[in-house]
């Protein structure tokens, strides 16, 4: 089987189908403070496709080439396999040393919506976990729903979905694969940082696969700035001493 699905576009593709799904959500009940705890059975149905998601991008992730060697993504690769279930700390674990999910964050554009009230929030950081937790928040909601949907339908709230479409698509925007396609369609733009006089240059995006991939590094800073609907993010891939 292939697991190329971020490679291809495919992934991307079913984000911006589930982003398009809350967009239009937004246009009845816009993304203000006085909003985030709005729940309907729309935003249950996409909380359900959120999660299952997010659980099949790390799984994909973890068949990455680049993965081959390390014990974590082998573990999934071998519970994948089998349809075992594998819990989302598991992932969380696993990719951290590589993404930093937990602390990185995604910008939220303003829509334009109700423009005049306190929009909910200009940030998210869908992997951080409170304390005490073991997963973040939107997922622990994602789990209620999906066990009990009749109990925990409060759950799926704008809050709580925002964050959900989020984490989904931070990892769009920090996995090399994806970047590289996005780069490709014209989703992301990359720029070099020429850190000791602070400047950016613009770069082709040829030269950025090179440099994602090891093919041919670069002594300066790549960023890549990926742009959704809804939201932003920028990763970044350190310089090397030699080109």
């Amino acid at each position: 089987m292939s697991h190329d699905a971020f490679g291809l576009g495919q992934m991307w593709n079913t984000y911006r189908d589930m982003e398009d799904q809350f967009v239009n959500y937004l246009e009845y009940v816009p993304l203000t403070s006085d909003h985030k705890m709005v729940y309907s059975s729309k935003l249950l149905r996409l909380m359900l496709q959120l999660g299952g998601y997010v659980d099949t991008a790390f799984k994909e992730m973890a068949f990455c080439d680049n993965f081959d060697t390390v014990e974590g993504c082998l573990e999934i690769r071998k519970h994948a396999d089998k349809n075992k279930i594998i819990s989302f700390d598991y992932y969380l674990k696993t990719f951290e040393p590589f993404y930093q999910l937990s602390r990185k964050n995604v910008v939220v554009k303003a829509l334009g919506n109700f423009s005049y009230r306190p929009v909910l929030v200009d940030m998210v950081q869908p992997f951080k976990i409170e304390t005490k937790k073991i997963t973040p928040k939107w997922w622990q909601a994602y789990n209620g729903v999906k066990h009990d949907m009749i109990k925990n339908v409060r759950k799926a709230n704008v809050e709580n979905t925002l964050s959900a479409l989020g984490a989904a698509f931070l990892l769009n925007a920090v996995f090399e694969p994806s970047v590289i396609s996005l780069l490709k369609e014209d989703v992301a733009t990359a720029h070099l940082y020429s850190d000791p006089k602070k400047k950016l240059f613009k770069c082709k995006k040829e030269r950025a696969e090179e440099i994602i991939t090891g093919e041919r590094p670069s002594k300066y800073k790549l960023t890549v700035r990926v742009n959704s609907q809804l939201f932003i993010c920028v990763s970044s891939f350190e310089p090397h001493d030699t080109l």
